[in-house]
C-alpha cells in the first residue's frame, strides 16, 4: 500500500501592507501509486512572527474523488 502525497497549487496570495498576515487560496490533490485520487479547494492563512511566515489555519474541502470514502450522493 502507497502513502498519500498531497500537493497545494497556490492560486491566490495576498499580503496585507498593514499587519504581518496574508492569505493564500488555490487548489489540492492528492496521488497514490502515480494515480489522482482526490482534488479540492483550500485555504489558509499565515503569519509572519520573528521574520518566518507561518501558518495559522487551513481549511481543505474534497470536491472530487475516486475510491474508499466518496459518497455516492451529495447531502443537499
Amino acid at each position: 500500500k502507497s502513502a498519500m502525497v498531497y500537493q497545494r497549487i497556490p492560486d491566490v496570495i495576498a499580503v496585507s501592507p498593514d499587519w504581518p498576515l496574508a492569505f493564500e487560496s488555490g487548489h489540492w490533490e492528492g496521488c497514490a501509486n502515480g494515480q489522482l485520487l482526490v482534488t479540492g479547494k483550500y485555504s489558509a492563512q499565515w503569519v509572519k512572527r520573528d521574520g518566518h511566515w507561518l501558518i495559522r489555519g487551513e481549511v481543505y474541502v474534497s470536491l472530487e474523488g475516486h475510491g474508499e470514502g466518496k459518497k455516492q450522493k451529495a447531502i443537499p
